[in-house]
């Protein structure tokens, strides 16, 4: 709860949409924010995959957000 973890930015996959990255996403802690250096949010965990430490994030701006919610 409340916790923050850094990680490196190693490949935008799926023409952008998703982001892979080091930070590590464990099992209750997808949905977060991934933020960039400057605090701005970029991206929304999603999922870890194996033990390859491959970790994606959606791009905020492959999101579509109408009238209060994402579609």
């Amino acid at each position: 709860r409340h916790t923050l973890s850094k990680g490196i930015v190693s490949a935008y996959r799926e023409d952008g949409k998703l982001i892979q990255t080091s930070a590590e996403i464990t099992s209750g802690s997808s949905g977060g924010a991934l933020f960039n250096m400057k605090g701005k949010v970029v991206g929304i965990t999603t999922s870890g995959y194996g033990e390859a430490n491959l970790n994606f994030a959606l791009n905020i701006q492959s999101l579509r957000y109408e009238l209060g919610r994402f579609k």
